[in-house]
């Protein structure tokens, strides 16, 4: 049994991520993209792992140091050469 550091006893029996690369979403269509990858839409063999992507891989592999306190969210996004924050979504 996967035990992260601190939560000794805690009986993980699994984690599902809600898209494993960008995809669809039906009010916003291709303009939102949440998954774990980035899909080159123009080449859909081009994926690339995300910062949260990066952070499961290591959090499934055990060799996350303390998974509660690391941030791998940026508190400012950009979309279209246009920022935005978090707070604004």
């Amino acid at each position: 049994m996967f035990s992260p550091q601190g939560h000794q006893g805690v009986n993980i029996k699994g984690y599902f991520a809600w898209a494993l690369g960008d995809n669809y979403e039906f009010c916003k269509g291709f303009t939102v993209r949440f998954g774990l990858s980035y899909v080159n839409w123009t080449d859909l063999n081009d994926r690339n792992l995300k910062k949260s992507g990066k952070w499961y891989q290591s959090f499934i592999n055990g060799t996350t140091k303390n998974p509660a306190k690391q941030d791998f969210c940026p508190p400012n996004l950009s979309f279209q050469n246009q920022k935005k924050k978090l707070s604004d979504a």
